[in-house]
Formats: C-alpha cells, structure tokens, sequence
C-alpha cells in the first residue's frame, strides 16, 4: 500500500512538471577569417556549425526553484588545413533552489540561493575563470553583505571545449566527442557590500585553482569597486594579485591584473560610451607574468593578459529596436619595456535581430603593429532560435 502511495505521488509530481517544462533549440553557423596584410592566412577560414538544445522544469510553484539544463553538438572546419572537429558537450546541469530565512541562518543569514551541479561562474574581474565547472554555490544574503562559497571540479568537463594548459591537448584524437579535461579543484569565496557609502559598492574575492595531478596550483585575491560618479556616469574599478607555481619544486610567483572602466550613458538609443584600461603584469622585478585560468587573448592578433597594457574607447548604440552597434579602438603596451608602444586595434560588431528567432551579427577587426604587418579578422554568424 505505502509503495503504490509512493509511486502515485512521484508520478503526479512528474507529471505536474511536464505540464510546465520549457525548451528550445538554437542553430547557429559562424564563418570566420584571421589573415594578416601580406595575404599569408594566419587561422584560415574557420566555420563552426552548433545546434543546443535546453529545457528548464520549475521545482516549485513560483519558478524561483527549478532544473535547466543544456547540451550542444559542434562541427567545425578549417580550410587552409582541411581540419575538421566535432564536440559532444553538456554546457548547463544545474538545480537552483531559493531559501528564506525567517529565524536567519546561523543567526544573521536572511535568504540564500543554492546552485548544484554543472553551470558557468566568474570571478570578480571577469577575467581571469569565466566557465563552466561541476560544483556546488551558496549565495547567502544579510541586511548589509552577499557572501558566496563556491567548490568545483574540472575533470569531469570536455577538453574539446575548453583547455586550460598547452599540454591537454596532447593525445585529444579528432575523432573523440567527449575527452576528460585536467582535473583541477576550484574554491571561490567572496564578500560584496552593496552600498556601503553613497551608492558604492565594495567587494573582495578569493578564487584558488589547484591542480590535482600536476601541482601546478594558482590562487587569485581581488578587490572591487564600482558605483556612480555623478549623474549617467559610473565607474569599475578592480585589481587582482596572482600567486602561482608551476609544481612543487618552484618557488611561487605573484601577478597582478588590474582594470578599470569609466562608463556614461547619454540616455539616447540607448547608448553608452565607456574608456577601459587593463593591465597585466609581465617577468620582470617583483611580479612574475600573470595568467588567466580560462584562457582568452586581448587582441585579433593573439595578445594574451600577460605583460600588456590595453586601453582605449568603447561606443555602444541602438538606433533601432532590432539592431545593436559597438565600436572601439584599443591601443596596445608592453608592460615590461617601459610601457612601450605595441600597436592599435579597432573593431566595429553589428547585431541584427531581424526576427523574434532569426538573428544576424558580424564584426570586423584590424590590429596596426608598432612595426610588421597588420591583422584582419571577420566574423559572420547567423543564429536560428525555435
């Protein structure tokens, strides 16, 4: 009797979320150029065809608890060495659940968000983890702080989709979908004060990568600021210090990545124009290079943040409801060499939605060397929603 009980309830619980379960599909197809001005194709012509598919199944009446997940197929191609790569990846598993308390957790925690399973985070400067991981969050709030524990666990992730180390990929055969990447414990705690003084926001964060094979383990200590200036503009304000070895019989080394962003926004097509600047130390005196845990480079022409200074004007507009431009011009430093002059970069993106499921966007991009020969990059994607 109990066990039919059980079963009637677990059937009508099913069924209750089907009736509310939301998903779709994407099909996109991105063709894109790297060649430098002598002709010479540095990338080639890439094309990467991706098809996703997700589904979210609410937990609890009000939506605020529920299951997302996401899964995606990509091919792709490169034409200058007849190249061709297929991935197999589970983007998104995650079960997110809100709690409030009444009587405050361990006495001073109001509410909290609790996230489990496999989902994208980033740290405080954007910059330096911006991925995907298995782990578990708690966002925990009190009348004043939003403090935030996060453990993870990389080696369960496809190495076809993201590599951390030169080294993953060796042995990675074209025709494998799914190839477990480095296995690295991640551990994320912060702290944000909202508010804490004219509008400010303060913030301090602790982010460690440690490898569990290898020794190669990297801890990263930021603190952020952002708030009002007066009026439409705002300021972002951050600096993070880096301290890595390469094993265990290294010395460790320290780092430091440091951003800032002006940011005003005139109130008409909803626009904005920002002035952004970063700096990534290089080897050289008291700080080693600093490295990014994901990996992602500055520039068209393969700049990474490592020993460089960047900064320029960015412009964003919106002259019609369907249609979104961006354009900036970025100068470039060596940070080792007296701050010496690298080259400019300017890159204008266009982002069309011509229908409510079709989108259209494309960018070009040139990087001007201090001497050599320039860099072109063109992008051209079309997205298809249902």
């Amino acid at each position: 009797m109990k066990k039919r009980i059980f079963t009637a309830a677990l059937f009508a619980l099913l069924a209750g979320s089907v009736f509310s379960i939301d998903y779709g599909a994407i099909v996109s197809d991105e063709v894109k150029s790297t060649f430098t001005e002598d002709k010479k194709f540095k990338d080639g012509l890439k094309n990467d065809f991706n098809t996703s598919a997700w589904l979210r199944i609410p937990l609890s009446e009000d939506g605020l608890n529920y299951f997302i997940a996401e899964g995606y197929y990509n091919y792709r191609w490169i034409n200058s060495t007849d190249k061709t790569d297929d991935v197999l990846d589970l983007s998104l598993f995650k079960a997110e659940f809100v709690k409030e308390f009444p009587d405050k957790l361990f006495g001073i925690f109001k509410s909290g968000v609790f996230d489990f399973g496999r989902f994208a985070i980033s740290d405080a400067s954007a910059t330096v983890f911006s991925q995907a991981a298995d782990g578990v969050m708690a966002n925990l709030k009190t009348q004043a702080a939003e403090v935030t524990f996060y453990g993870g666990y990389t080696g369960l992730l496809n190495a076809k989709s993201t590599l951390y180390n030169m080294q993953s990929s060796d042995g990675i055969d074209k025709k494998d979908f799914y190839v477990r990447e480095d296995p690295y414990a991640i551990l994320e705690t912060a702290v944000t004060l909202p508010n804490i003084f004219k509008s400010q926001t303060l913030g301090f964060e602790f982010l460690g990568a440690f490898d569990m094979e290898n020794s190669y383990n990297r801890m990263y200590f930021t603190a952020v600021s952002n708030g009002p200036v007066k009026g439409k503009v705002f300021y972002i304000l951050s600096s993070t210090f880096g301290v890595s070895r390469l094993d265990s019989d290294n010395d460790w080394e320290t780092s430091n990545l440091s951003k800032f962003s002006l940011m005003m926004y005139p109130g008409f097509y909803s626009s904005s124009v920002s002035l952004n600047g970063t700096f990534a130390s290089g080897d050289k005196g008291s700080l080693g290079g600093f490295r990014t845990f994901t990996p992602a480079t500055a520039s068209v022409a393969g700049h990474t943040w490592e020993d460089l200074l960047k900064i320029g004007p960015m412009v964003t507009v919106k002259p019609l409801d369907a249609l979104l431009v961006t354009g900036s011009l970025d100068s470039f430093f060596i940070a080792t060499k007296s701050a010496d002059y690298d080259g400019t970069q300017w890159k204008f993106t266009v982002l069309w939605q011509a229908l409510s499921d079709l989108q259209f966007s494309g960018s070009a991009a040139q990087y001007i060397p201090e001497s050599g020969n320039s860099t072109f990059e063109f992008t051209f994607k079309t997205a298809l929603s249902f």
